[in-house]
């Protein structure tokens, strides 16, 4: 085909003039040769229809547009077609005037494929010119950027107009923030039973930056949440009150968290104190200018992304409104993964965000021999690198976001992890070849948008206005790393309030440190070579809370000597602060080696009311790994006992009653024997005046208490305590015993502390085999018992009844039998945002929510499969196409089958619930599209539900676009491989209903569909429509054109001539002229005047202008020959140009029996005109 296609546009044909004799030889030589050609005229012609249909059908299913062909058909042919070009331009100016307009048969195929080759350079002209204005608009964007002031300088200026305005804030006796702090204490507070502190007042009323340490129970959340309401309340009295001055601009405080949750209760707290109704946001802010109402309360991943789209050139694409453009993409993302394109990328290239996850199972999988010799855990790396190589300050200086080498060994330090110097270079090597790994699979982590914004912000190509905060709010700030902090500091002009946990620093994967932080704040930053605003110049104001109001004593005292240990072995590894306090004496944690005495302390409550829905205490039972979890749960089972396991690092983060330590301390040291320095240690006793322990600890002191470390007796004026030290020699005796391997003891001390720390009330520490004889024979047992922190003690069942009767006092006092059905479902609601989704069902299952029980099981199933289908996507996909294609039988699909098999029993878990889009991407992961478009559908009507507090209309459009798609995929099924004309046009009906019904203007599919389904009149109709109402782009229009107009033409002409088959309407129209010119003037009227300027675009571009010239200079002369011109006296419709228009327009679209019909009409009229004197 495309060889034969070759000869014909490469055969020269000749233009002479000849005698007639001449003309019948050579017609008589070529009369096989004609017949041959004629036929293969006709093959061409079919091939290139099919060619346009599935390139169209291609633009629509891939991008819903019609501005991309296919180019590559027509490119092996543009040499040889100028030159033919050009052959031709010779010859006719050689010809007769009356023999130029001669069109034979042989010229069609070569002039077709030429006209198309046109149309496709022009086509490709034109994405070039897109190119060049892309580029363009981001260049003028950039500098009309940088002519406005830097956001730098905008803020000093403005930190000084603005200290005036907010005065009133911090000193105004009676609108003042105390005044505020006041009232919210007595009327909301107080009825909650919440006092606040003296320290936690001063902090609410404190003008500078704050960072506030404290673990949860201290009241460091609380204390966030009535400072920026007491700051909003202040500031809207005050400008009620200054009514007469000028009116300032709104107070912008921002409160963002990386936890959605968390978000979301602040700011249910916040509308609470402010006795206002719920917010109904109809759709998300996309830019940080786009705010309207403060405070803002957002999660950090969300605040990222508005702040990239106050860049001129956001790292992200996105539309003039500036919503993220999202991908085509009906993917299963239950990690809410981003897929874009990025920046100025004008190819179609799509990114992914990633992760941990993707970095430990695709990255670290994909090089596990190699990286496991160097001896480096997958999370410790990660944490590296996102903490310090590309989550420094000073990332964004370099190409790669990573900081030089050198730095980073400095800035780890030598005794910072239990890291040595060859896996500190081996984690920079990792990182290198993470990044590569990263662009080469088309992913991006949240650190490249940082640095990318960052570096844009000081370069000037940041929208200042409105592009920042007055105040900023950050709470678990221990979960940014640094470069995510500078960016927010940058964009804050007056004070930020930072919190974090000191529980959440310490532990395995964690590599944040509070001093790290406080780096970023100094005035030594004033002459550093990255600028700074007025936040990043003012020193860090650090206060600790820690006077814990939620856990006893004898838990924060066993928490507190771990941390002692890890500062006395390793002092560089954590933050030094001071130790955590609570006067509030509890149950002692107690060591046990019977289950069946742990199982009767478990089942320990108080006398339950009938009338209380209760569902007993939050226990949890904690383990090492994942290995002994499944051992632990099929014991459990095994005995007939109920219990919720978690490993160490899942735990991380949440909060029990009680804690059950299941064999954590034998495992360690099973783990390494370095645990036996401990002997080394010695622990005395010492007594230190009131005065200095209320200075050191900054608590409200009680007359008489009595710890496990630290105790007062009634009037004394000291606190005795328990003093940890070294003995002599230790260190020698360490590093002589246990070298380099001393260091691990690092990440076991932390998986210790993170466990201890989980508890509220009780702990309860299970090993066995804890006595030789009746000596204690694991080290970190006998530290624990020395200290006399924790119950070692041989029960018998009167002991037993004795501490179990103390455990029930404390109960009964301090967590009296209430309705505590929310705290399992706040716990379970937690758990669902981390990815735990077995976790989360088994507390929806202790509170009877069966519904949410088995979403939460169908969603776990839903992400195993997803990486079972990761590993295998090739075999996956190439599976569903032979099932979609119907080439295999499915029984012979065994992988497609299995995994449509767990998700379908997924799907069984999900039914009675509201995942229609969970539902649909699963579907159409399967390729069930019928289900799939019935489930989007079910899920936009949720989204349209008047009910609905957040309608998210771009959500909606989202949906929308994927419902076309599921169409035309379907359709191409049917099409291609099924052959099912009557389910074809079907499907269109539907997709054209579906687009009416809902009132979805989308142009070109409704063209496309009217095509299809043969609706010519509304086709034309609606042409007409949306290029009046300017809903067609200039380019799409002709683009559009070329492709329907020919059978719109051959449809009007038929209506119009109306002749019909007995020929007796011919024979009127053959001798009445009157009746062809109203003819004539109705083609024009309804075939060109429409679309006349598109008419003469197409034509110049199609043809020389001199050519162009000469035809419109002859169809002038027949316009104004009398037959002509008495049928249109004012020649509005019968006039050269439009003549000519239709009759080029008949020759273009390659309408060979219209032109014979517009030949017959101008003969009738005009005897003198032929048809075959054109050329």
């Amino acid at each position: 085909m495309f060889n034969s296609k070759n000869q014909v546009q490469n055969g020269k044909v000749q233009y002479q003039n000849k005698s007639q004799k001449q003309k019948k030889r050579d017609q008589q030589q070529d009369k096989s040769t004609t017949i041959k050609f004629e036929n293969l005229q006709e093959c061409i012609s079919n091939y290139e229809k099919v060619q346009e249909e599935q390139e169209l059908k291609q633009d629509i299913v891939g991008n819903m547009i019609f501005d991309q062909d296919d180019q590559s058909y027509y490119h092996e042919e543009s040499l040889k077609y100028l030159r033919l070009a050009k052959e031709q331009e010779d010859r006719q100016k050689k010809r007769d005037y009356n023999k130029k307009y001669v069109i034979e048969k042989k010229n069609i195929p070569s002039q077709k494929i030429g006209q198309k080759l046109e149309a496709n350079q022009e086509m490709k002209k034109h994405q070039k010119e897109q190119i060049t204005e892309k580029q363009q608009f981001f260049e003028n964007r950039k500098e009309q950027f940088q002519k406005n002031e830097r956001l730098l300088s905008k803020l000093e200026e403005s930190f000084y107009n603005n200290n005036s305005n907010f005065n009133t804030l911090w000193e105004d006796s009676e609108n003042n923030l105390k005044a505020q702090v006041d009232m919210i204490s007595e009327k909301i507070l107080k009825p909650i039973q919440v006092n606040l502190s003296e320290k936690e007042i001063s902090i609410t009323l404190c003008n500078q930056n704050q960072l506030i340490i404290g673990r949860s129970g201290t009241g460091k959340t609380t204390t966030a949440v009535v400072k920026l309401t007491s700051m909003q309340m202040g500031y809207e009295k005050a400008q009620q009150s200054n009514q007469d001055s000028q009116e300032s601009e709104e107070l912008r405080i921002c409160f963002t968290t990386i936890s959605n949750f968390l978000t979301l209760d602040v700011e249910n707290f916040f509308l609470r104190i402010m006795n206002q109704p719920q917010r109904r946001a109809f759709s998300k802010p996309n830019m940080l200018c786009q705010i309207r109402k403060w405070p803002h309360f957002t999660n950090l991943k969300e605040l990222i992304l508005q702040i990239d789209g106050n860049l001129a050139v956001p790292f992200i694409q996105r539309d003039d409104t500036g919503k993220i453009i999202q991908a085509q993409n009906m993917e299963i993302n239950l990690e809410n993964r981003l897929i874009v394109k990025l920046k100025d990328e004008i190819n179609n290239n799509l990114y992914s965000e990633i992760g941990i996850r993707q970095f430990v199972e695709e990255f670290w999988q994909s090089n596990k021999k190699s990286f496991d010799q160097r001896k480096i855990d997958p999370y410790v790396a990660f944490s590296q690198i996102n903490s310090y190589i590309t989550g420094n300050q000073a990332s964004y200086q370099n190409e790669d976001n990573m900081i030089p080498e050198e730095k980073y060994l400095n800035l780890v330090g030598k005794n910072k992890t239990d890291l040595d110097q060859e896996q500190k270079m081996g984690i920079y090597q990792i990182c290198k070849e993470y990044q590569k790994w990263k662009y080469s699979k088309k992913y991006f982590d949240l650190n490249d948008v940082i640095n990318y914004i960052i570096k844009n912000i000081l370069e000037g190509n940041y929208n200042s206005e409105n592009g920042y905060f007055h105040y900023l709010f950050v709470d678990e700030v221990q979960d940014l790393n640094c470069a995510c902090l500078y960016l927010l500091c940058l964009l804050t002009e007056q004070n930020v309030y930072l919190g974090g946990d000191t529980a959440q620093t310490i532990s395995q994967e964690n590599s944040f440190k509070f001093a790290d932080l406080k780096a970023i704040f100094s005035e030594n930053n004033k002459d550093d070579h990255y600028q700074a605003n007025q936040v990043l110049t003012s020193e860090l104001n650090e206060t600790q809370l820690i006077q814990n109001f939620r856990s006893h004593g004898q838990i924060i005292e066993l928490n507190n000597a771990i941390v002692e240990l890890l500062r006395i072995f390793f002092p560089t590894s954590l933050d030094i602060l001071n130790p955590e306090i609570s006067f509030n004496k509890g149950p002692k944690p107690i060591l046990l080696d019977k289950r069946e005495h742990l199982y009767n302390f478990l089942s320990q409550d108080s006398d339950i009311n009938e009338n209380v829905d209760y569902f007993g205490r939050l226990q949890v039972y904690i383990v090492k790994n994942q290995e002994e979890k499944a051992s632990l749960k099929q014991l459990l089972q095994k005995e007939g006992k109920k219990g919720q396991i978690f490993t160490v690092l899942e735990s991380k983060g949440l909060e029990f009653q009680d804690v059950i330590v299941y064999k954590l301390l034998s495992s360690s040291f099973n783990s390494t024997k370095c645990w036996n320095a401990l002997n080394l240690l010695k622990i005395s006793d010492d007594k230190i005046p009131i005065e200095d322990f209320k200075l050191k600890y900054h608590c409200q002191m009680k007359e008489e208490f009595e710890g496990s470390t630290f105790s007062r007796t009634k009037g004394s004026n000291f606190v005795n305590m328990k003093i940890i030290s070294k003995q002599e020699n230790t260190d020698a005796q360490i590093k002589k015993e246990y070298a380099q391997d001393f260091s691990k003891l690092i990440n076991e001390l932390k998986n210790i502390y993170v466990t201890f720390s989980r508890a509220r009330s009780r702990i309860f520490i299970y090993e066995e085999n804890i006595f030789v004889g009746k000596q204690i024979k694991n080290p970190i047992i006998k530290f624990l018992e020395d200290l006399r922190i924790i119950e070692v003690e041989e029960l018998n069942e009167e002991l037993i009844e004795k501490i179990m009767k103390k455990h029930l006092d404390y109960i009964k006092k301090h967590e009296p039998i209430k309705n505590n059905k929310q705290q399992f479902i706040s716990m379970a609601e937690m758990l669902k945002e981390r990815k735990q989704f077995l976790d989360a069902a088994y507390y929806y299952d202790t509170v009877g929510d069966e519904l949410n029980k088995r979403i939460c099981i169908g969603k776990n199933k839903i992400f195993e499969v997803q990486k079972k289908i990761e590993d295998k996507k090739e075999q996956f996909e190439k599976e569903k196409k032979q099932m979609l294609e119907g080439q295999v039988e499915i029984k012979n699909l065994v992988f497609y089958q299995s995994i449509k098999n767990d998700l379908l029993e997924a799907i069984e878990n999900l039914k009675g619930s509201q995942e229609f889009e969970l539902k649909a991407q699963v579907y159409f992961k399967l390729g069930m599209y019928n289900e799939a478009l019935q489930n989007y559908k079910e899920f936009k009507n949720v989204l349209l539900d008047p009910s609905n507090l957040n309608q998210d209309h771009s959500k909606i459009k989202e949906v929308d676009r994927n419902i076309k798609h599921i169409y035309f995929l379907k359709a191409n099924l049917l099409e291609q491989y099924i052959n099912n004309q009557n389910a074809l046009e079907q499907n269109y009906k539907e997709l054209e209903n579906f687009l009416e019904k809902d009132g979805i203007q989308d142009t070109k599919v409704q063209l496309y569909l009217s095509f299809r389904l043969n609706d010519y009149e509304k086709l034309f109709n609606n042409l007409i429509k949306f290029k009046e109402n300017n809903l067609i782009e200039k380019e799409d229009l002709i683009h559009i054109l070329h492709y329907y107009y020919p059978k719109i033409l051959d449809i009007k002409l038929q209506q119009i001539m109306q002749i019909d088959t007995d020929g007796k309407q011919q024979k009127v129209l053959n001798n009445s002229k009157t009746i062809l010119g109203k003819v004539l003037i109705e083609l024009i009227q309804q075939l060109i005047i429409p679309f006349k300027q598109e008419f003469i675009r197409i034509a110049k571009s199609r043809q020389n202008m001199e050519f162009f010239q000469e035809q419109l200079k002859f169809f002038n002369q027949l316009s104004n020959t009398y037959q002509l011109k008495q049928l249109d006296e004012q020649q509005q419709y019968i006039n050269g140009e439009n003549l000519m228009l239709f009759y080029l327009m008949l020759i273009q679209f390659d309408c060979l029996e219209q032109q014979k019909k517009f030949n017959d009409i101008l003969q009738i009229i005009h005897k003198k005109f032929k048809i075959n004197s054109m050329k």
